[in-house]
């Protein structure tokens, strides 16, 4: 075997244990078994490494920042940009998001973490199953922070520096705003 044998495996390996955390299913219980008997050919980059996660975190902010000013519309927006808003029968209809092409607040971070490569669900409370969870004190740039009961209420990028980026409410627009700690959970979820 060649000599770089011990770091391609150990690589594939942390790979493949990163799979089994983050990917439900079969996906992850493949994983879990252990790396297939080619591993030690493959060279596989290190998911966290230092460089490569600044930039997919600088990835995500920067096309969730080039999105300031777009209107909310609620259940607007996904993957591929910002898109029409549908009827809630409340406040978003008095505000005519239906009538609107924008973001809501989690379609806004599955647009921003698609630049990463990072399929995140639609709705911001399965958002909050889908990394691990770091206590707000300890939150970073990249993170997902949370409001209300399962998340349901809101979702926003954390910026750092108590600010967060998000599409904050009908009637509003894609913002930079001040982190208001009313409603926050008590944990971030870092998906990078």
């Amino acid at each position: 075997m060649p000599r770089e044998c011990p770091n391609a495996c150990s690589r594939a390996l942390s790979t493949l244990v990163v799979a089994a955390i983050l990917l439900p299913g079969p996906l992850a219980a493949t994983a879990v078994a252990g790396p297939p008997a080619v591993a030690s050919a493959i060279e596989i980059s290190d998911p966290w490494s230092a460089p490569d996660r600044m930039q997919r975190i600088d990835a995500v902010i920067d096309r969730a920042r080039a999105q300031i000013g777009t209107p909310y519309a609620w259940g607007g927006g996904g993957a591929q940009g910002p898109g029409p808003g549908i009827r809630d029968g409340g406040i978003a209809d008095e505000h005519r998001d239906y009538e609107k092409v924008g973001f809501d607040c989690s379609g806004l971070m599955v647009y921003s973490f698609a630049s990463a490569g990072i399929r995140l669900p639609r709705y911001s409370g399965h958002m909050l199953h889908a990394g691990p969870r770091v206590p707000v004190a300890a939150a970073q740039r990249g993170d997902l922070l949370f409001w209300g009961e399962g998340g349901r209420d809101h979702v926003a990028l954390y910026l750092g520096g108590e600010t967060v980026l998000e599409a904050p409410f009908s009637g509003g627009h894609v913002r930079i705003a001040p982190l208001d700690r009313t409603g926050l959970l008590p944990f971030a979820v870092r998906m990078i």
